[in-house]
């Protein structure tokens, strides 16, 4: 992923809601004017519950190879660390016997991480340094988590959870 393959547009005089479905849990949120899409998933993986369809990234070697304090680099190489280059999930014994480890949630976590980053240091925008030392904080915190359902679960969102 790339910042390029996120979309954000703003209308601020769009204050809608958004609902999303969450472990059989309908979810409503703000989305304060701000609408984002990710346009592009050629290296992610998708497991359909028959077949496993993923790009092998240990193919393309130069995703683990840039610089150091880049954090696009440092998210794939998080994320090698992590799989240990099992891209399609974790060997049949695994899976025979421990299903639960075919999937890699967390690497979902350095991605938010990647793009939080991005907004404190790539990206300008108006945000008062309350703001700013949140997603800060957030930033650090999200690399902690196991799964995007526990990073949004994180107190940064709590404001745009409409109950």
């Amino acid at each position: 992923m790339c910042r390029g393959n996120v979309v954000i547009s703003r209308d601020f005089k769009v204050q809608y809601n958004h609902y999303y479905r969450l472990l059989g849990r309908d979810i409503r949120v703000k989305t304060v004017g701000v609408s984002v899409s990710i346009i592009d998933f050629t290296l992610s993986r998708i497991d359909t519950g028959k077949q496993v369809f993923f790009c092998n990234l240990s193919n393309d070697p130069e995703l683990f190879e840039g610089p150091t304090r880049d954090v696009q680099s440092d998210t794939y190489r998080r994320m090698l660390n992590l799989t240990k280059g099992q891209w399609e999930g974790s060997t049949l014994y695994i899976f025979l016997f421990l299903p639960w480890l075919m999937q890699f949630p967390k690497t979902n976590c350095f991605w938010i991480h990647y793009l939080a980053d991005i907004l404190l240091n790539k990206k300008a925008y108006p945000a008062s340094s309350q703001e700013k030392r949140a997603l800060r904080s957030f930033c650090k915190r999200v690399l902690l988590y196991e799964s995007a359902k526990d990073a949004t679960s994180d107190d940064f969102f709590l404001d745009l959870k409409i109950t």
